[in-house]
């Protein structure tokens, strides 16, 4: 089931006299498609306005380059490139579970079957390649991560294979969220309309990242604790989600 039904018109009459204006308000939802039905044969409508929160774009960047630092590994399969995995300069990256501060990472799901091989935890843990990615089982599924404090944040970054040996797994259309509080838990997005804030769409990125690619969604600087990565396609890899702004200080 694609729509859900959030107003019914119980207790008007049915008629619009001239200059007349009928106002549907119901409890705010969050969606992209909204799907209108009136009752009559015939009927006219001259005009349809929906009112909410509106769509951001911000800019994307694609750029191109093999930029891993450490030796190339293998891990989790037999042989490359599915086992690739290289570490890179995490130095900037305010999302790197192994910073001190950022926890790591959680997802709506992981492909079927391979739990520990594409596990979430692989978004933030500091390599890029297949053998050290995560991938997801729905469409629309998502990525979380703790920081570990609230920060000032204004750009993200992700990519497929940055060790260049696949192009093939897609994000399709991202989205990229930041919440001052929830509740971390794998597959938890209770409370996300409310908590989450849209900061990114990716309007004129193809959805598709060669090899060695990496998509830069920047935007404008928001303060939060938490990032949600959201993709499109089912079945889409992200090697490494590199999150940059002010890092975390240790207490005094």
């Amino acid at each position: 089931m694609e729509y859900k039904k959030v107003f019914q018109s119980v207790g008007f009459c049915g008629d619009l006299t001239a200059g007349q204006t009928m106002e549907a308000r119901f409890t705010a939802v969050t969606a992209r498609y909204v799907k209108f039905q009136v009752q009559n044969s015939g009927a006219a409508v001259d005009e349809i306005e929906v009112h909410g929160n509106p769509c951001v774009a911000g800019k994307v960047s694609i750029t191109s380059e093999t930029s891993g630092t450490g030796p190339m590994t293998c891990q989790n399969f037999a042989s490359a490139p599915q086992c690739s995995a290289q570490s890179y300069d995490t130095s900037g990256n305010i999302a790197y579970a192994g910073n001190g501060f950022a926890r790591p990472a959680v997802a709506k799901d992981v492909m079927a079957g391979f739990d520990n091989t594409h596990s979430a935890a692989h978004a933030n843990d500091g390599k890029y390649g297949h053998g050290a990615s995560w991938i997801g089982n729905s469409a629309n599924s998502w990525v979380k991560i703790d920081l570990g404090c609230a920060t000032q944040i204004s750009s993200v970054s992700l990519g497929r294979d940055r060790t260049a040996g696949l192009a093939d797994r897609g994000p399709g259309a991202v989205c990229v969220f930041v919440a001052a509080s929830d509740v971390l838990a794998a597959g938890n997005a209770d409370d996300d309309d409310a908590e989450y804030t849209l900061v990114f769409q990716s309007a004129g990125f193809s959805g598709v990242l060669a090899a060695a690619e990496t998509l830069h969604a920047r935007f404008t600087a928001i303060t939060g604790r938490y990032v949600k990565v959201q993709v499109q396609n089912r079945g889409a890899a992200i090697d490494e989600i590199e999150v940059f702004g002010n890092p975390c200080l240790p207490a005094n």
